[in-house]
């Protein structure tokens, strides 16, 4: 019993280190625009900030709400290190977009928002399933995750373009996009493939036909 009690302990102080990592990151951002980017687009700028924020409300849902599994110390570390990279990266590309906000922003807003959601909603159905006496020991095929099976990550993925889509003004910061392909085929290649292996283990009844009949990443194509 006291195993368990610690091994919860620890791993709420590394979720609370991540939401303090991510806190630090906003706060680099807000270093950057006023050391060196202060004349470029307020409103872009604002857009990036409300961008992070979000992030931040919905690590907080996820990591304290939804998300009941341990999480460790290298975990959050790693993560936090390739947010940095995304968030930072794409704040520098937005503030040196010499244009005025326009569709491609909207677009961006659209997509960063929708992301955001799917992915969240996502883990929110699979936790008040999960939350069911007759869920236990059961995987989940149902709401969003019927279209794909790992809808949360095509929700990661479509935030990630959004974000990405900001800092497009000129060729230069062309170079950002490819951060979301090297997430994409993160995916594609490491993650779900580590995923479905322990998932096939853990539901080896379940598991083999939801994964005849449904798509890996995105809905309807892959």
């Amino acid at each position: 019993m006291e195993n368990i009690h610690k091994s919860t302990s620890e791993s709420t102080k590394a979720k609370i280190l991540f939401m303090l990592l991510n806190i630090v990151i906003l706060f680099v951002v807000l270093f950057l625009y006023g050391m060196f980017f202060s004349r470029s687009n307020v409103l872009r700028m604002l857009i990036v900030l409300g961008f992070i924020m979000l992030y931040i409300l919905r690590l907080a849902f996820t990591n304290f709400i939804i998300m009941k599994r341990k999480l460790s110390y290298v975990e959050v570390i790693g993560v936090s290190l390739w947010i940095a990279l995304i968030e930072i990266i794409f704040a520098l590309s937005a503030m040196t977009n010499p244009h005025s906000v326009g569709i491609l922003d909207a677009m961006a807003i659209i997509l960063y928002v929708f992301g955001l959601f799917i992915g969240t909603y996502a883990e929110y159905q699979r936790y008040k399933w999960k939350k069911l006496p007759t869920s236990q020991g059961r995987l989940y095929t149902k709401g969003l995750f019927k279209y794909s099976m790992h809808i949360n990550y095509f929700g990661d993925v479509i935030w990630c373009w959004g974000f990405c889509l900001l800092g497009l003004g000129t060729l230069l910061n062309l170079t950002s996009l490819i951060l979301p392909i090297v997430m994409v085929l993160s995916f594609i290649y490491y993650h779900i493939p580590t995923l479905n292996k322990d998932l096939a283990e853990q539901y080896s009844d379940d598991f083999p036909i939801y994964m005849a009949t449904t798509k890996k990443l995105i809905p309807f194509i892959y």
